[in-house]
This record gives structure tokens, sequence and C-alpha cells, in this order.
């Protein structure tokens, strides 16, 4: 079970993950507080490394970092616990126990010996704690929650959020984010509040913003409704963004341009350095300016303009739990502009149908387009 655990991470680091697996891993994640712990710890050594060098890929730091750590677990179990010359070495509940415990202490303390002369780092280090939670929405759901610190966050489809409510109600403030979210956070100007979600990092003290940040989505956003945030790019760690209100700022995570050429003495060659592209908007506003876009799926209101078939498409498969299947490349590039609320699938896409003469058929999971 460890070693299906350890490939999903290293599926997710390296952008491989399906659905499944990442049903899969989250709930691997619930069943284990100590597998939290191991997953923390590999995104604060990428999320690092990557500051240090950005043309790092996640995949090639975590298959470093997760080398170093199993040599340090194998060397550190065996020298606890020696396998016996005359049989075979058999797992119980209690050494199962013990390795899980030596686990979470080594990591805690590699860790600390890793970037404790480092004033830079601005991730705080996680102590295996059963007050750790996850909370996952599935795809056509949404939640509510009330954090510990009194902050609100709208949970959309197919997202996870995971906190320390210790620390969120006594300590630093900080949450990590896959997916998109709406938050309403409690104004406290000793303890910052910081939302971790794909590249960005977001620090704010009272304010109302959205935060989109699927893995399979083209772009990370960040939407200001109210209030003041600041926004931290892992490969830009020296550039802060301000964001004032009804602005919103976007991270291509496809489309690079070149930032940086320096000479790499050992290839003798130039090396390029690459950086998403980002570039600060003006949130539009829907229904006579009532409705603010980015923020109407709280509402239940799917609003999108100009949007591609293919982006569209991956918003209405968290809206309705469908998965789609383009069987025609061309329809991918369709564009559309247009509000859902209580349309189902079919009386939606018929709609969209008006628009563009494309073809559709419904099986039980699937919509194929063609």
């Amino acid at each position: 079970m460890e070693d299906r655990f350890h490939l999903l991470i290293a599926r997710k680091f390296s952008g491989a993950l399906s659905e499944a697996e990442g049903e899969e891993l989250d709930r691997l994640l619930l069943e284990d507080t100590s597998r939290q712990l191991i997953m923390e710890w590999f995104e604060q050594m990428i999320i690092q490394e990557k500051q240090q060098l950005p043309s790092l890929e996640a995949k090639e730091a975590y298959v470093r970092h997760w080398l170093k750590y199993r040599e340090e677990i194998s060397d550190n179990l065996q020298e606890e616990f020696p396998k016996p010359e005359s049989h075979r070495f058999h797992r119980n509940k209690k050494w199962v126990g013990t390795t899980a415990f030596a686990m979470v202490c080594l990591l805690g303390l590699g860790y600390w010996w890793m970037f404790r002369d480092n004033p830079e780092i601005r991730q705080p280090i996680v102590v295996a704690s059963p007050t750790w939670q996850t909370q996952v929405t599935q795809t056509a759901e949404k939640r509510k929650l009330s954090l510990p610190d009194g902050s609100t966050v709208w949970l959309n489809a197919g997202s996870r959020l995971r906190y320390d409510a210790a620390s969120l109600k006594n300590g630093e403030r900080q949450v990590f984010l896959e997916g998109e979210a709406f938050f309403d956070i409690a104004h406290n100007k000793q303890r910052p509040f910081r939302v971790r979600s794909g590249a960005m990092e977001i620090k704010v003290l009272g304010t109302a913003f959205n935060v989109k940040a699927y893995p399979e989505d083209a772009n990370f956003e960040t939407s200001l409704i109210r209030g003041a945030v600041e926004v931290r790019l892992d490969d830009r760690p020296d550039d802060v963004y301000q964001l004032r209100p009804h602005e919103k700022l976007v991270v291509s995570k496809q489309v690079l341009v070149p930032v940086a050429i320096q000479n790499n003495p050992q290839a003798g060659r130039p090396v390029r350095t690459i950086s998403p592209l980002v570039s600060l908007k003006r949130i539009a506003l829907a229904d006579s300016g009532r409705l603010v876009e980015e923020t109407a799926w709280i509402q239940n209101k799917l609003v999108f303009r100009s949007e591609s078939f293919l982006a569209l498409a991956k918003m209405l498969e968290r809206k309705y739990g469908y998965r789609f299947v383009f069987e025609n490349e061309k329809t991918e590039t369709l564009e559309f502009t247009g509000t859902f609320t209580t349309e189902t699938i079919a009386q939606a896409l018929e709609a969209m149908q008006m628009v563009h003469g494309f073809k559709f058929r419904i099986d039980k999971e699937n919509i194929y387009i063609r």
C-alpha cells in the first residue's frame, strides 16, 4: 500500500495523475495522517528547490528527494529493526506502527536540518499533527466551510483544501488549495492569511478573493473582490504582484516566455530560462454588472465569455459530473459566451448547438463531441 501511495505522489508531481488516481490518493491521505506529512514534506522540498533553480522540473526534484528519503529511512530502519539471520522477517502491527512513527520523526528532522540556516524560506515547518484536515469535493459538488480562525471558504467542484486547524486558530494561518475556492478572510493584522495554490502564494489580511488553480487547466487565476492581496510566484520569488479590487492575476502554465539567458560553465553554451506568462486583467461583470463572472459558481451559475469548447468542457465536467471526449479536433476551438444555471447537461449542449453546429451523444459517464 505504501509503495502505491508513493507511486501516486510521483505521478501527481510529474503531472501524470489521472482523475481516478487523484481520488485514490485523497483516500490514502485521509486514512493516515503520516501520509499527509510525507505529502507536505515533498511539496515543501520541491517548492524550495524550484525557487533556487527555476528551470528545474518538479518531477526531477521529486525523484532526487525521494531517493534521499528512501535511503535515509532504509538505513535507520535497518539499525532499529535488524533482520533475523535464521528466518524471514515478518511485519506485525507493532512494527508497522513504530515504522510510521520513525518515518515521521526522520522527515521532521530532515526538514529542519535542510532549511535551518535559510532565512529566505517562507513556508512553515510542517509538524505531524492530528489537527491537519483535508476537505475534498467531487465533481458536481460544492461545499461551504467555516475555518477555525473565523474565515469562510466556498470550495468548488473537484477541489481539495488542506490546513492545520490548530495553527489556523492560534498560530500561522496557511492553507493549501488544489482546485478552486472563494475565500472571505477574517481580518487579523498580526496574523496574515496565506494560500498556497499551484505555483502561487497569496498573502492577505482581511479580504475576499477567488483562487482557481486546477492542475489540468492552462492558467492559474487569483481574482480580488474586495480588500488587497499580494501574490508571489515560485519562479519569481522577488516579484510581488499587488491586486486591487476587481483585478485578476492570470498565470499561464502553457505559454512560456524567456526571462533570462545566462552562461553555463559546464555546458559551455547559453542556457535559456523560461517562466510562465503573467498578466493583470480587470474582472468582467455579467448580468448587467450585478454578477462577477469569476465567483458566479458560488450561486450555482456557470458564466463564460469567449471560452474555447475545450476550456468550457472542463467547466461543464465539474458542474455536471460528465467527462467530455472530443472526436473532432476542430470542435475544440469553437468559442462560446453565455450563462448556465438550472439547465441539464443536455439542455446546455442543445443551447450551444444553436451557436455552432456540432453533434453530441451522452452515455452513462461520458459526452462525445464531434
